[in-house]
């Protein structure tokens, strides 16, 4: 016998779950993720690809959405949202967790900078929350300090120095800046 919750008409699930997930600006939509594993019917009626513009509308209300708006002039579908929150979602896990691995890195890099370029403010706030200018401090100490910047060599991890050079500008205030400095010619 089915619980009355699986028998929800999908529109009234997905507002469920949209209102759960939306608790919090700042806070992964983990919320769904709990619906999610409830039972495989759910999970059929929620997960992104049954359920793109659920996920377009969560990525609407946690973070800055004018920039890419102007730059598609509205032609983006509710998937490319979905995959954009999905991709926000797993850079600020990875911020959170000081994770430096380098599976994923290089996408999770640009996925900062456009945040930071599209930025009215909320995305710097949601980069600010998990503390991204720590982060960004890190990596450059342990990728950038090992050996010289060397212009045409873009193999491996060299490929994203530049990208961690320009996050170091966006990220951090000027007077991040000369500490940065000193940490790298200071042993």
């Amino acid at each position: 016998m089915s619980s009355r919750f699986e028998t929800l008409p999908r529109d009234i699930l997905q507002t469920i779950a949209f209102l759960s997930a939306s608790t919090s600006v700042f806070e992964p939509p983990l919320e769904i993720l709990h619906l999610l594993l409830t039972h495989p019917l759910i999970y059929q009626s929620l997960r992104v690809t049954s359920a793109p513009d659920l996920y377009a509308h969560i990525f609407f209300t946690k973070f800055d959405t004018k920039a890419p708006i102007r730059r598609f002039s509205g032609q983006l579908p509710d998937s490319a949202y979905a995959a954009e929150l999905l991709a926000r979602c797993r850079l600020l896990r990875r911020v959170h967790r000081l994770d430096f691995s380098s599976a994923g890195l290089k996408q999770d890099l640009w996925t900062a900078l456009w945040m930071f370029l599209e930025s009215d403010g909320l995305n710097e706030n949601q980069l600010s929350q998990v503390k991204f200018p720590d982060f960004i401090l890190g990596l450059a100490r342990s990728e950038l300090a090992h050996e010289p910047i060397s212009h045409g060599r873009l193999d491996g991890i060299s490929s994203l120095k530049p990208i961690i050079v320009w996050l170091l500008c966006l990220a951090l205030r000027r007077r991040t800046y000369a500490l940065f400095y000193f940490m790298l010619i200071l042993p």
